[in-house]
């Protein structure tokens, strides 16, 4: 990476190969999954963080304009909301968790979705 020249270079791995990439910052990139290993923190480390103090900031702990933050500074605005609409069918099959899974299978072989 070269932030002077504001460009980042990265190793690409394709099947077999591994590919060299150069790109203009700023940039994105995604990693596979494969690509390290999660490890889990030490108990001294997990009590450590649960002791930690978490700072929380305000707006006016920040120098920004108010005219720029919360709901009216937002860029995204809702144009409609709705409900989607109710879905119609569907059975609730009635008696016990036994009966009501053989009603089921029957419906389904009677269905041609199961064999009998």
């Amino acid at each position: 990476m070269n932030l002077q020249e504001r460009y980042i270079q990265v190793h690409r791995k394709l099947e077999g190969r591994r590919e060299v990439v150069r790109g203009r910052l700023p940039a994105l990139l995604t990693v596979e999954r494969e690509l390290n290993e999660p490890r889990y923190a030490s108990l001294p480390a997990l009590i450590q963080a649960m002791k930690a103090p978490i700072t929380v900031w305000g707006k006016d702990d920040l120098e920004v304009d108010p005219s720029r933050i919360g709901l009216k500074g937002s860029p995204t605005s809702v144009k409609r909301m709705f409900a989607p609409p109710q879905r119609e069918g569907g059975e609730i099959l009635p008696g016990s968790p036994r009966e009501a899974a053989l009603a089921l299978v029957k419906k389904l072989v009677e269905s041609n979705i199961l064999s009998g």
